[in-house]
């Protein structure tokens, strides 16, 4: 009898495990911004505020904020390409229902890891975070204090039990 107990009960773990592991998703984000520089002295590290607006299509099966808007604030202090930069950002996105999600890095660090802070709707109750990499940026900006690039995510969310 205490030989399919054992296994019963590692079969109950594993499947608690599993339904409580997060769901995993992959985006492209792509947007356009606007950078302003804070202030023009030589002798103090750039510190620069950014607006951006875009659209996240998903690359997943369960099509986690495909076709949402975002937008984005945020600044930076130091050299946008260098380990020693500091980013703080926040984003609101809308899905096609009008549920809207807020993430970000609302602690100095990088754009790589943030989190999925809270959420209306579907989203309500969230908790999550996503990894991001740019896969293309513009060479040259269309006008001077602007970018255009696009970022690929991949997280992992979970939702409260309805």
């Amino acid at each position: 009898m205490m030989r399919f107990t054992i296994p019963a009960f590692l079969a109950v773990v594993i499947f608690l495990s599993a339904a409580h592991a997060g769901e995993k998703f992959e985006c492209l984000h792509c947007y356009a911004g606007k950078t302003t520089l804070m202030h023009e002295s030589k002798d103090l590290a750039p510190v620069v505020t950014y607006s951006l607006d875009g659209l996240i299509m998903s690359k997943s099966e369960n099509k986690f904020l495909d076709n949402a808007s975002t937008h984005c604030t945020g600044l930076w202090r130091g050299i946008i390409s260098t380990p020693a930069v500091k980013i703080i950002n926040y984003c609101v996105t809308v899905d096609p229902d009008g549920d809207m999600l807020i993430w970000g890095s609302p602690e100095a660090g990088g754009l790589a890891n943030q989190d999925l802070l809270e959420g209306t709707g579907k989203y309500k109750g969230i908790k999550g975070n996503l990894m991001s990499e740019v896969t293309g940026r513009a060479k040259r900006p269309v006008k001077p204090g602007t970018f255009q690039q696009c970022r690929l995510f991949k997280g992992e969310f979970e939702l409260p039990p309805k």
